[in-house]
């Protein structure tokens, strides 16, 4: 009786996990392209409206899981390069994620054949990490309190250009910002 009894729990189990891996979303694939197609023209606007200087932009990953019927998270990773005139270019590198709900569907008046159409409110954007890295690295040398940019000449010998002093000389009520002299 004891087997019988594991045996026809085990197969109730198998069943209905059966059927939780295998049911259809309620969100189509389609909805999850065009959200994510969205969100990337966003992305790239907002970096390119508060980073004029940024180039190559690129979306490394960008995908969409469902929350709820009416909510999904998006998680994204991108990067950019940007350049300042007086150094080398940096790239930086942004992981994130973003909550979007479902507002109700409302009719769409170009189709025609009355569709109703999906709108989507970004609710919330999280950055989770960031990354710089810098593509010409910075010389610090501990017996002064300047630093310096080792480049190479034309003889391929390194050589230093020697840069503003460091931020424990500089007074608490400015912001240090270095520049090459």
């Amino acid at each position: 009786m004891k087997k019988l009894l594991s045996f026809v729990i085990f197969a109730a189990l198998l069943i209905w996990t059966w059927k939780v891996v295998h049911r259809e979303s309620n969100l189509g694939f389609e909805t999850h392209a065009g959200i994510q197609a969205q969100l990337e023209q966003i992305i790239q606007a907002a970096v390119m409206a508060k980073r004029p200087s940024a180039t190559e932009f690129k979306m490394q990953k960008l995908w969409t899981e469902p929350m709820t019927n009416n909510k999904v998270k998006a998680h994204f990773s991108y990067s950019f390069q940007e350049s300042d005139t007086l150094q080398a270019p940096v790239e930086q590198t942004i992981e994130g994620e973003a909550v979007l709900y479902r507002e109700a569907p409302q009719a769409n008046p170009s189709a025609e054949d009355g569709n109703l159409t999906d709108s989507w409110v970004l609710q919330s954007v999280k950055t989770t990490r960031d990354s710089v890295v810098f593509s010409e690295g910075t010389l610090l040398d501990s017996k002064t309190s300047e630093s310096s940019t080792s480049t190479p000449d034309a003889a391929g010998t390194q050589t230093d250009e020697a840069t503003t002093p460091s931020t424990s000389e500089t007074p608490a009520t400015e912001s240090p910002t270095p520049t090459t002299e």
